[in-house]
């Protein structure tokens, strides 16, 4: 029933140049939040070609598009595709910051002379999130002198997951029939989470499906406390609460 597209990027920087956050196919301004004035005829017609040419060939009916940064887009996704649903699936802070660490660290490069890691080209995302989103927080915009001079991979994975999950908490309220809250270690071990979450997809369980997920998914070992600087430990622990994590 799905086609699994895992992180687009390069389809959605070629229908919309200004969405390049980490560079890798532009080094033209770029936005966080793209709403539905934002849209143009030519993002419309690719998308929708290059969604319905990917149907086609994997037969499919319905596109997962797992690309994180569309939580601060949805107004835009829906103006293209008005049948949209969004899932935002949210993990604990801890394991989130630990996580991204691991991969800037493992999967981090220097290619002629510019640094490619999670932050983009030479920091390139790192300056927008701080431009675009930590200036405009009404928490951390008072700390942002001291934010954007982060280097530490943690403590700006903490920055990112805190904005994050603001913005996800805020559209799940604000599109109820649209975007749907779930958090990852209730995903991967409660088979009736992931009932309901099939049918607010719309999406029939089959056999298939619950075969993979007993066999494939399990809680991952939870990550040691985060040490952040103090400017970020209010704000974090206020989004861990809200999630439902015991801080």
């Amino acid at each position: 029933d799905v086609g699994f597209l895992n992180e687009p990027k390069a389809a959605w920087a070629y229908a919309y140049k200004n969405e390049d956050l980490i560079g890798s196919y532009n080094l033209d301004e770029a936005t966080y939040y793209l709403t539905k004035n934002s849209v143009t005829s030519r993002a419309i017609r690719i998308m929708r070609r290059i969604y319905s040419h990917y149907l086609l060939f994997t037969n499919s009916e319905r596109v997962v598009d797992k690309y994180p940064e569309l939580i601060f887009r949805t107004e835009f996704v829906k103006s293209i595709f008005p049948d949209a649903k969004f899932l935002f699936l949210y993990r604990n802070g801890n394991d989130t910051v630990v996580s991204i660490d691991k991969w800037s660290k493992r999967l981090g490069i220097v290619k002629d002379s510019e640094n490619h890691d999670w932050w983009g080209v030479n920091d390139r995302k790192w300056h927008l999130l701080c431009e675009q989103l930590v200036s405009e927080d009404n928490e951390l915009s008072e700390h942002y002198e001291e934010i954007k001079s982060f280097v530490d991979h943690r403590h700006r994975a903490a920055v990112e997951w805190i904005v994050t999950m603001k913005q996800g908490i805020k559209v799940a309220k604000e599109y109820p029939d649209d975007v749907y809250a779930i958090k990852y270690e209730d995903y991967v071990s409660n088979s009736k989470v992931r009932e309901e979450l099939l049918s607010f997809c719309g999406l029939q369980e089959s056999q298939q499906y619950t075969d993979y997920c007993a066999a494939a998914l399990a809680p991952a070992p939870k990550a040691p406390k985060a040490e952040l600087p103090q400017c970020l430990v209010s704000s974090f622990l206020k989004a861990m609460h809200e999630l439902g994590y015991d801080v």
